[in-house]
């Protein structure tokens, strides 16, 4: 006897704290293990991007990723191979958005041919007619449109805006950078760029 409790009791207690302690460890190890996991996928299928270098080395082609501009034609970039292509990545809320305007009106006033500029809301609550009245509102002429299933923004593993990328006739991935970008900035970026 141990204390008011049999031997068989103690037996049945020991058994129940030895299983609530399995228990316990196997939580902890699955933790872990799920935790490392994680940490291993955190951005996978996202390239690693260095903001303002070009990416050519890098080898990224970008995927068939597609946009509803605001005439509702779902558009992917496999559609616009052959061009270079400057897609803004923005919202109607964001105030450095509206302040990109300027620049990608600029830029496009000095390079009349050779770029196709795209703006593209990222805001998942933003649709094809709320860019439709943005643009007009703002009076620019280049195309805008809503990212679709947020690809754009899963790809690149998107957190501020404005964000511009740069893609090339190939495809691929050659320029990313976040924030308002000057016009004599992005001009020289292509330029440098072969573009």
């Amino acid at each position: 006897m141990y204390g008011n409790y049999s031997q068989a009791d103690v037996v049945v207690i020991r058994f129940k704290v030895y299983a609530i302690v399995l228990i316990v460890i196997s939580m902890v190890v699955t933790g872990i293990m799920l935790g490392v996991v994680y940490l291993n996928n955190v951005g996978n299928g996202a390239p690693s991007l260095v903001e303002d270098t070009d990416l050519l080395g890098q080898n990224i082609e970008m995927p068939n990723l597609n946009m509803t501009l605001t005439n509702d034609t779902v558009v992917g970039l496999y559609d616009l191979r052959g061009q270079v292509l400057l897609i803004e990545l923005m919202a109607t809320w964001c105030s450095a958005c509206e302040a990109q305007i300027i620049n990608l009106q600029s830029l496009q006033d000095t390079r009349t041919t050779g770029i196709k500029i795209i703006s593209l809301s990222v805001d998942v609550s933003e649709t094809p007619a709320v860019m439709a009245a943005y643009k007009q509102e703002h009076g620019y002429d280049w195309d805008s449109g809503v990212e679709n299933d947020g690809g754009f923004s899963s790809f690149l593993d998107l957190e501020y805006v404005p964000t511009l990328i740069i893609i090339d006739p190939d495809g691929f991935l050659r320029w990313i950078h976040v924030g308002t970008w000057a016009a004599s900035s992005m001009d020289s970026t292509l330029t440098s760029l072969g573009l």
